[in-house]
């Protein structure tokens, strides 16, 4: 395939994304990114996805070796830089940048793949305040390439086990809500957050052991019996 094809054929683009393991088709016929993809790209999302502003556009700058006015006019999101540098590196023969900016845009519009495990109710930006009103709950914060993450996804269903069934646990992955990161000053995963009546009154950085979980749960929730938290 040519950088000619590349730049002026958006099927070319697609067909070369597939062909670099870069995305796939998911079983519901939507396109993803590769899990070894995502992983790269969630380097890069470390150094970029939170950076200032005037650092953006620096960085703007200087990958198109334009001036940082002309980068502020550029129609650039956070999402295609990243997905522009993670090219940079994870491609073996990467394109000319010309080329590489329009594979960027691309990837920059898909989803990576969930952090949060199979299984747990998932929670966004937008659906996180509606699903803590006045509720106990237990929010997990997840990323992906990350140790403390997987094993504390081997434990869930026994940590889970220790709460009553009226307290509802649900998942964040840590890439995508900013605002619920903020919100809780969230700067590492895992983290889990306990709710009570939809205030947190507890927190966890890192992976704790079971027994940990569990007797924060009885002291906020009351015995996993107790359906009514009476």
């Amino acid at each position: 395939m040519t950088v000619s094809e590349l730049r002026t054929d958006p099927e070319a683009r697609l067909d070369y994304l597939l062909d670099h393991g870069v995305v796939e088709e998911a079983p519901d016929g939507d396109l993803r990114l590769t899990a070894d993809f995502a992983e790269t790209r969630d380097i890069h999302h470390d150094t970029y996805g939170d950076i200032s502003e005037e650092r953006f556009v620096g960085v703007v700058a200087d990958i198109f070796e334009i001036s940082e006015e002309r980068a502020r006019e550029q129609d650039v999101t956070r999402n295609e830089l990243v997905s522009f540098t993670t090219l940079q590196t994870y491609l073996d023969d990467p394109p000319d940048r010309d080329a590489l900016a329009l594979l960027a845009s691309i990837v920059g519009r898909i989803t990576p793949p969930s952090a949060v495990p199979d299984g747990m109710l998932e929670l966004s930006d937008e659906t996180y305040g509606e699903f803590l009103d006045s509720r106990d709950a237990v929010v997990v914060v997840w990323r992906r390439v990350c140790t403390p993450c997987e094993q504390l996804k081997e434990e869930l269903p026994e940590i889970e086990a220790g709460a009553p069934e009226r307290v509802a646990f649900a998942g964040v992955d840590g890439d995508e809500v900013p605002d619920f990161r903020r919100e809780f000053e969230v700067t590492a995963a895992p983290t889990t957050l306990l709710f009570v009546d939809g205030e947190q009154v507890e927190r966890f950085d890192g992976k704790p052991d079971v027994e940990t979980f569990h007797e924060t749960f009885a002291a906020l929730y009351g015995s996993p019996a107790d359906a009514s938290g009476e």
